[in-house]
C-alpha cells in the first residue's frame, strides 16, 4: 500500500483496503480520529498493527475483516464499536484468526464470524 494513500487520514470517516499488505511502520504511525467505518479486505497486517489501527479509531463504530491474515489474535476493546463482522476461509498457508476476544465494548450489538 502506497503510504500516500494514509494522507487524509485525520478527515476520512470511512475507508475500505483490498488486496494490499499493511507495513508496520504505516498502521503505527497513522491516526484516524473520524473513522467510523473501517473495512479490510484481503489484507495482510500483522496482530501488532491490526490492534494499533483500531486503536487509532476512537470514533469507530463498524469494522469488517474479509479474508485477511498475517493474525493470530484480535481483541475488541472500543468503547463505541457497534458491530464486528469477519470472514475467514480456510487456508494451510497463511496465519489466520485462533482467538477473538471481547474485553471492553459496551455498545457492541453485532458479532459475526464466520469461518474456521
Amino acid at each position: 500500500m502506497p503510504l500516500s494513500a494514509l494522507h487524509f487520514s485525520s478527515t476520512l470517516r470511512v475507508a475500505k483496503f483490498v488486496r494490499c499488505q499493511f507495513p508496520n511502520t504505516a498502521a503505527n504511525q497513522v491516526q484516524f480520529p473520524n473513522r467510523q467505518h473501517l473495512e479490510l479486505e484481503m489484507i495482510t497486517i500483522s496482530e501488532v498493527s491490526l490492534h494499533a489501527m483500531v486503536s487509532s479509531c476512537p470514533a469507530l463504530n463498524c469494522l469488517m475483516l474479509s479474508y485477511s491474515s498475517g493474525f493470530r489474535r484480535f481483541m475488541i476493546n472500543s468503547l463505541k464499536l457497534k458491530r464486528v463482522e469477519m470472514y475467514f476461509g480456510c487456508s494451510d498457508t497463511e496465519i489466520r484468526l485462533d482467538e477473538l476476544t471481547v474485553v471492553n465494548a459496551p455498545c457492541l450489538e453485532r458479532l459475526h464470524h464466520r469461518g474456521p
